[in-house]
């Protein structure tokens, strides 16, 4: 599998040995339904959105390529990726950040910013 594709090559491994794991059918043989299913495995697995999301976006790449080369047809073009909730904009490390800085111009440390 091309890097540049794909990403790294060996977390693409993982992630279609998973697929394939869930089935006894080849990539070749693999259906949507069997896509559908190994989505909701994943989803009860307790992995993270965003992990569920980078582990089927690469397998709805390797479909799209195996196509392109004639390997099998994209059975992975309707997988939805799982939605993860947006960050806060001050939520987090950033949150303190933006509050050390409003501090440092309170007692001005900083020139005050226009529109702050």
């Amino acid at each position: 599998m091309p890097p540049a594709l794909f990403g790294d090559p060996q977390r693409v491994s993982g992630d279609m040995g998973r697929l394939t794991t869930c089935s006894d059918k080849t990539l070749a043989e693999t259906d949507p339904l069997d896509l559908e299913r190994f989505a909701e495995k994943l989803a009860g697995s307790g992995l993270a959105p965003i992990s569920q999301g980078r582990t089927l976006a690469a397998i709805r790449s390797f479909f799209r390529f195996a196509e392109r080369i004639g390997y099998c047809r994209n059975v992975a073009s309707g997988l939805e990726l799982p939605r993860s909730e947006p960050a806060s904009r001050f939520g987090g490390a950033a949150g303190e950040i933006c509050c050390a800085l409003a501090h440092c111009r309170a007692r001005t440390i900083l020139p005050p910013e226009d529109g702050v």
